[in-house]
């Protein structure tokens, strides 16, 4: 079983309004006032973790939600050989853990801090009330389930029908539309990640996934400098997730 690794608790009522003006940052609590998100003020908690450091493991209770202040978090599974499968990367502004804490549940994967990362904590019940307050926010957690649950649909249809390559191309699509930014050389992927960190996120070997990142670079397709993958020609990456035409 994987450490938890290095944290680090603040619940200094001090603090509490720092906490608050962080969550209204956060896309899931944007249209709440201070009034409203200060009521959840003492059921706060802001937690730093070391590269590496488990926020939780599997089997925890699925009883808070956590919002990503700065840093990157991914939730992970590992299989009977300690094979890794990435679930899903979280940066700065988004909100994880929401899978199984409306049912009672625990949790089905890992989560680890990519890097040094700070979260805010928040209990199951205080979250309960600021949805039921916020319409919008309510809305918006559940628009992130929906979408969960298509991206994991999408995946297992990768899984039994397309290539590795094609299966490469999907992905970084994925991550472009959630985490990409413009830049002049292309769309830049916001989200750091290594080629052994992409090969996680599909299930496939790095030395596979090695391959087709480079025919993909030699093409001009891409290119991943600093950690990052910038995508140089969209329509063509397109093309060779199997969704767009013929270049």
């Amino acid at each position: 079983m994987p450490a938890r690794g290095a944290v680090r608790h603040s619940t200094d009522s001090v603090q509490s309004k720092d906490l608050v003006a962080a969550l209204s940052r956060s896309q899931l609590f944007a249209d709440l006032t201070s009034t409203e998100l200060g009521s959840a003020g003492v059921s706060l908690r802001r937690v730093e973790y070391t590269r590496g450091a488990h926020i939780w493991l599997e089997g925890d209770a699925a009883d808070r939600l956590y919002v990503v202040i700065s840093g990157q978090v991914r939730l992970y599974r590992v299989g009977t050989e300690g094979e890794e499968v990435t679930v899903e990367v979280y940066t700065e502004g988004e909100h994880f853990g929401e899978f199984g804490l409306f049912a009672d549940g625990v949790r089905m994967t890992q989560a680890q801090a990519m890097m040094a990362t700070v979260c805010i904590e928040l209990g199951k019940e205080p979250l309960l009330q600021l949805l039921e307050r916020s319409p919008q926010s309510m809305r918006r957690m559940l628009r992130s389930l929906s979408m969960a649950s298509r991206s994991l649909l999408e995946d297992f249809t990768d899984l039994a029908f397309r290539d590795i390559a094609a299966r490469v191309a999907r992905k970084l699509l994925d991550l472009a539309e959630l985490h990409g930014e413009s830049t002049p050389e292309g769309i830049r992927i916001s989200v750091k990640m290594s080629q052994a960190d992409l090969a996680s996120t599909i299930a496939a070997s790095r030395s596979n996934v090695n391959r087709a990142l480079a025919v993909l670079i030699a093409e001009g397709v891409l290119e991943h400098l600093g950690g990052h993958f910038t995508i140089r020609d969209p329509e063509r990456l397109r093309w060779a997730s199997g969704s767009g035409k013929a270049p």
